[in-house]
């Protein structure tokens, strides 16, 4: 009975040992070594300060060869565009009121593509609530490409879903 016991309890034993030994290992690799630290006075060294002993300040020294991981890259403009084609993609995807809302008013959006994207999602979600914010972004725009992708949104959310001609799509 009693290496019924002991076995399962040395075994667990060895098993949180080995993940605890993982886990330091993996905080190695991810901070190989502790920063310099140096002194202020090696530093800068300050001629001009009075003779009176400063207690030493200790600062971290920051090495130029690792760039701080952590550190986000920012976010360029082309990024933002398909981030937020992808966002009015998903919305359209949803069938809640409010998400209808967010792909609408980006129809204001000053950049075209994130426009055409927001006309796109608001086609997809397939309601005709989104007629009259397309109507109004229709009046809004000069160019005439545009204005050709508005009209056909409005066309096709205008065609009711129980019509011959819509069964025919």
């Amino acid at each position: 009975m009693r290496a019924k016991v002991i076995i399962p309890v040395g075994l667990f034993g060895l098993i949180g040992l080995l993940a605890i030994s993982l886990a330091h290992r993996r905080l190695k690799q991810i901070d190989p070594a502790p920063p310099e630290v140096k002194s202020v006075s090696e530093v800068s060294p300050d001629t001009s300060a009075p003779s009176a002993v400063a207690p030493p300040v200790f600062i971290p020294a920051v090495s130029a060869a690792a760039p701080d991981s952590t550190l986000a890259e920012p976010e360029t403009h082309e990024d933002y565009i398909n981030r937020r084609i992808g966002e009015l993609m998903d919305l359209a995807m949803t069938d809640e009121q409010s998400a209808l809302v967010v792909i609408l008013s980006e129809l204001t959006n000053p950049d075209a593509q994130v426009r055409n994207a927001a006309v796109d999602a608001a086609v997809q979600f397939k309601s005709p609530d989104a007629i009259p914010s397309l109507q109004g972004a229709y009046n809004r725009t000069d160019d005439p490409q545009e204005k050709i992708r508005i009209s056909s949104a409005i066309e096709f959310l205008a065609v009711p879903a129980a019509s011959p001609i819509a069964e025919q799509n």
